[in-house]
């Protein structure tokens, strides 16, 4: 409750975490304070943040540094803003268990080729694990993401959320809730890269048998071919990427 004009948050409320901010780098420190509050307890899943003017006043800080702070905060899934309610913790835990890496990216350059170094590394595992786990309902979304792939050969938007999709779905075919939560973290990073790559292939056909042929050795159960289907993807699309994009950009951030 607010009686008058008495705020109905206080420093004492928070602790320490509320002090003022020193250091320049307002941005960071502001993403670090939040976590810190995260780690203890003190914001959970579902909290209400304080209102902008109140949150900067207790933070030390001006308000457009505290909006640069929690829109990162917002890309990264990690709060959401409600429309006439305020900004609240999101109630999900995907932003909270990719949330290290998109801080890093948020705050420091990172190069199209290093993440798809990262890929390389993750997905062909990932799709290896899927060989050995998949069930019968993880091989019938595939299988279903790939029928409309097929047919959204001349649509790029559409067969680009599939494409996302079907990554996506190998990594809950794999069973482990660390490797979904690395490649989302990936997969937004690279949504407006994978765009560009889509738009600048002239033959959507390639990537989508690229996908039938990882498929198939999932179904198979086969973790060797499964791996290297996977490799042989996401080698080209890199290769293609190296063809068309690199020449005109250096590197990448997607915010």
């Amino acid at each position: 409750m607010v009686n008058g004009n008495v705020s109905q948050f206080s420093t004492s409320e928070f602790g320490k975490e509320f002090e003022p901010i020193l250091r320049l780098d307002l941005t960071e420190e502001i993403i670090d304070r939040i976590k810190v509050l995260m780690a203890r307890g003190k914001l959970k899943p579902g909290s209400k943040l304080p209102p902008e003017r109140e949150f900067a006043r207790l933070l030390g800080v001006g308000r457009p540094a505290l909006r640069q702070a929690l829109k990162a905060l917002s890309t990264m899934g990690i709060i959401d803003s409600r429309v006439g309610k305020g900004t609240f913790v999101s109630l999900s835990t995907s932003g909270l268990l990719t949330a290290p890496m998109d801080f890093m990216v948020l705050l420091h350059a990172v190069t199209l080729q290093e993440l798809f170094e990262v890929r390389k590394v993750v997905e062909v595992e990932l799709a290896g694990w899927a060989a050995d786990r998949a069930t019968d309902d993880d091989l019938l979304l595939i299988k279903s993401i790939l029928e409309i792939q097929k047919m959204s050969l001349d649509d790029s938007e559409t067969f680009l959320e599939e494409d996302l999709r079907f990554h996506r779905a190998l990594s809950i075919a794999a069973h482990n809730i660390l490797f979904t939560a690395i490649l989302e973290s990936l997969s937004r990073l690279m949504t407006e890269s994978r765009r560009k790559l889509l738009l600048n292939e002239r033959d959507l056909s390639n990537s989508f048998r690229d996908h039938q042929n990882v498929f198939r050795e999932i179904r198979e159960q086969n973790r060797a071919g499964a791996r290297e289907a996977m490799f042989q993807h996401l080698d080209r699309v890199y290769h293609n990427w190296e063809a068309t994009q690199k020449p005109k950009q250096k590197g990448v951030r997607n915010n």
